[in-house]
């Protein structure tokens, strides 16, 4: 349960949660609701309600979060007048996704509307066998500029039934909490046609930036290779925002479109071999690296006649929206450390929260030494799986750490506590553990000392 006078301090014994279907929920609402567990039953309806995830938990703010519109006064059961209010029955909300539309009997390609993250979203859905895909990218015929800048391609642009990008704000949406699979289709002036998948895919933000994760590559068809593989962890650029590295040249104003660009300059042979947004041609024959490009298929001089970029979950969205990790709570306006619950990776877990709301920033606290409550001498398994306490002392466990940061580059920040009453705090610009199989081996890199002399 939620303790409600204490909730300033962050301690929380569970969560409670006014799921879709409530009978209370317009009509008398209640300061209260049922335990988390009952949400995960409520599929293919709105997204439950969890109190904290609210800016103020009062009968008011949970009544506009369902729609309610008309409010009167009624006495409840303590004794005090709160608002109550009603509202007439509102149809169904929209699916969580292409696969939710597809598994539901729709299997009709085209224009539908999603809800994620409480908003509204119209896509392209592209049905397939068993597979309903969300269309992000298109290229067919040149009747749209991709020469954009970066506002147009953060927003989105273009028209879903011809060329369009669905915008780098959703893609980071839908794949910031989620294990979603990538799927490329390409197709040449000379009828050929390829196409490869990459089992993870994540759009990222870092420092204001889109960056690129992805992993596992194959080809489903045709003999086109992994032109994507150089661009992993690669920042978006556009003509107005310059995020490659290379000195003295904006590669994505060279090439006329918005791309995770690597370099260009005199190392393009070796970090240039895709650009899906480039000028488009009317014919294959073009110059070097201009155009649509996917090098290890038609190589550097040959542009592209269309291709397509869509993407899949491969876990059920429409179970829970939960939050996808601390930042996202805080950016909610929940400042209050603490135990919360989030998901992240299909995966459902509880963390311990560090919130610090003067520098904007949320964090997963995955280790606290405090008091020697809690043995750390454990075996392999236990360091695996985890151990402790999350409001006390507490590991988080290597494969939940791996989950959350195997997919793309996390700051790590360590705070230091002497006897003497010394204290230091330390910061790497990237961190990441490694999987199982390679030992859950730990990633850093950029040591910053925030305050104090600890040193690396």
């Amino acid at each position: 349960m939620i303790d409600l006078d204490s909730r300033g301090c962050g301690q929380r014994m569970g969560r409670f949660v006014l799921p879709p279907g409530d009978p209370l929920t317009c009509t008398g609402v209640r300061l209260g609701g049922h335990y988390h567990r009952y949400a995960p039953e409520m599929q293919g309806q709105d997204p439950p309600l969890y109190m904290d995830m609210l800016p103020e938990v009062t009968a008011e703010v949970i009544g506009r979060w369902f729609n309610c519109t008309e409010s009167k006064l009624e006495e409840s059961t303590l004794g005090v007048m709160t608002p109550v209010f009603s509202t007439t029955p509102e149809p169904s909300m929209p699916p969580a996704d292409c696969q939710e539309i597809l598994d539901a009997g729709q299997n009709t390609s085209g224009v539908y509307t999603i809800r994620h993250k409480r908003q509204n979203m119209q896509v392209y859905c592209r049905m397939e066998s068993g597979k309903g895909y969300i269309v992000f990218q298109r290229r067919q015929d040149g009747s749209v500029s991709f020469n954009r800048t970066w506002q147009e391609y953060a927003e989105g642009f273009g028209n879903l039934t011809g060329e369009f990008w669905l915008g780098n704000q959703k893609l980071h949406s839908l794949t910031r909490n989620l294990e979603l699979e990538l799927v490329i289709t390409l197709n040449a002036f000379d009828g050929d046609e390829a196409r490869v998948r990459y089992d993870i895919f994540n759009v990222y933000t870092s420092q204001g930036k889109y960056g690129l994760y992805f992993d596992g590559f194959s080809e489903e068809s045709g003999d086109a290779g992994d032109s994507l593989a150089i661009h992993r962890f690669d920042y978006f650029s556009t003509l107005d925002k310059d995020h490659d590295d290379t000195f003295g040249e904006n590669c994505a104003e060279k090439f006329h479109g918005g791309w995770w660009f690597e370099r260009c300059g005199s190392y393009i042979s070796l970090f240039f071999k895709s650009n899906l947004n480039g000028l488009y041609y009317k014919n294959a024959a073009v110059d070097d690296y201009m155009g649509i490009q996917w090098v290890t298929w038609k190589g550097k001089a040959v542009s592209l006649k269309g291709c397509e970029m869509m993407t899949r979950p491969k876990c059920n969205r429409s179970i829970t929206e939960l939050p996808a990790d601390c930042q996202e709570i805080l950016d909610a306006g929940q400042s209050a450390s603490g135990v919360y619950t989030i998901q992240y990776a299909c995966q459902i877990m509880q963390v311990y929260c560090r919130m610090e709301p003067e520098s904007g920033k949320g964090y997963i606290v995955f280790q606290r030494r405090q008091d020697g409550s809690v043995s750390f001498n454990r075996t392999w398994q236990e360091y695996a799986e985890g151990f402790g306490d999350l409001a006390g002392e507490f590991w988080l466990g290597n494969q939940k750490v791996h989950i959350l940061t195997g997919n793309t580059w996390w700051e790590l920040v360590i705070t230091l506590r002497a006897f003497d009453g010394d204290e230091a705090r330390i910061r790497y610009g990237y961190f990441k553990i490694t999987r199982s199989e390679y030992n859950y081996r730990l990633r850093v890199q950029t040591f910053i000392a925030e305050n104090g002399d600890a040193g690396t």
